[in-house]
């Protein structure tokens, strides 16, 4: 019976091309808008908290009342000691950040370059893997890593640059992917060399000896937070999660995506149930006829149902290589990055609304009354 259906609705199909090709390029617009908008806002919270995203940690311990946010949080990296002694925590580290400004010193250029300085211990569990050139050399404080985003200002590889804040000239030793702070390339460099810029000014470092904005946890099952805080006072603990939720503008960012979806999502479900009701009554007098001869409600509601399964389907598909083909050729600048899972999800969620707009055009099939619908009632 299932078959019969199926062929029965992809029949109709072949039969009406035009009018269903049409409903199944509104549902590919539809489904390809909807992933447009999913890559856009992973892309902007890439952004802004990649770097905290990807970092090698599981929690982070921030000053008390800072709100687990990095410019508001400083405290005593002699605290590192004691808080590697709590009970499950395997290993820690310190972590600086500052939003700065770069010049590139090897081709004379003015341009000023808008970055976020990040300091730790070199060779630490945080250190971003380069993809090129070599890691933070511990003999040498005027190495530095970068985000390989810079590259389309034209820094390469050896290039000698001045960060705002510092006399010394730094060189870029190595490239990271996809490693931006506060939507800004980040520049990793030694600590001491962080904290000598950061601090600068008299005062600034709030009478912290050896000043940090957080200390980046590896744990096991046995660490608990609210231990961390008893013990070591002053400071707060966050999840690597809660960390980058807590990154300015990334609540909103996200909320305004999410807000956005959800008013195409809703919107889609008017569109797509509108068209395949008008579709419906277009086609009370068949269901009339088909009835007249002995077809069940049942049957023919799995006719249309099949239609609405195999042109949500192709829609949905042809809607994800679409995305797909216009992540390839987009800018390398634009901030866009496709989650396959959130593909796959969104596409599922579509394909349900679909289904259960579909919903309106069966209660009208039930309706229908094979006399009337043959004009033989009046």
């Amino acid at each position: 019976m299932r078959r019969k259906t199926m062929y029965l609705a992809w029949n109709e199909i072949k039969r009406n091309k035009g009018k269903y090709t049409m409903i199944t390029l509104i549902v590919l617009l539809i489904t390809w808008l909807v992933f447009l908008l999913t890559g856009l806002g992973n892309g902007l919270n890439a952004l802004n908290a990649a770097a905290i995203q990807n970092i090698n940690g599981d929690h982070l311990v921030f000053a008390k009342d800072s709100d687990n946010k990095f410019t508001k949080s400083t405290f005593s990296g002699e605290d590192l000691t004691e808080i590697k002694a709590v009970k499950g925590i395997e290993d820690a580290t310190l972590m600086g950040s500052h939003m700065s400004s770069a010049t590139n010193e090897t081709n004379g250029s003015d341009k000023k370059v808008d970055i976020t300085v990040v300091g730790i211990t070199n060779n630490s569990f945080i250190e971003p893997k380069v993809t090129e050139g070599v890691a933070l050399n511990k003999a040498n404080h005027n190495d530095v890593i970068v985000a390989d985003a810079i590259k389309n200002e034209g820094y390469k590889l050896g290039d000698e640059i001045k960060i705002s804040g510092s006399d010394e000239i730094f060189t870029i030793v190595g490239f990271v992917e996809k490693n931006t702070f506060n939507h800004l390339p980040t520049v990793w460099l030694p600590l001491a060399t962080w904290q000598e810029m950061r601090y600068a000014a008299p005062g600034s470092d709030d009478g912290q000896k050896n000043p940090v904005n957080t200390v980046v946890l590896q744990t096991n099952d046995d660490f608990k937070p609210e231990n961390l805080e008893k013990e070591v006072k002053g400071v707060q603990v966050a999840t690597r999660k809660q960390a980058v939720a807590s990154m300015p503008g990334y609540k909103e960012e996200n909320g305004t995506i999410m807000l956005m979806l959800a008013f195409l999502v809703a919107i889609s479900a008017v569109i797509i149930g509108v068209f395949f009701y008008v579709l419906t009554m277009q086609k009370i007098p068949q269901f009339g006829v088909m009835k007249a001869i002995g077809a069940s409600n049942g049957f023919i509601s799995k006719i249309v149902v099949g239609q609405v399964t195999i042109i949500t389907l192709i829609g949905i598909i042809l809607g994800a290589l679409a995305t797909y083909g216009i992540a390839v050729i987009l800018p390398a600048g634009m901030p866009f990055a496709l989650d396959n899972k959130m593909v796959l999800l969104y596409g599922l969620l579509l394909f349900a609304i679909s289904l259960i707009s579909t919903l309106f055009s069966v209660r009208q099939i039930v309706k229908v009354d094979p006399l009337i619908a043959l004009g033989r009632v009046e």
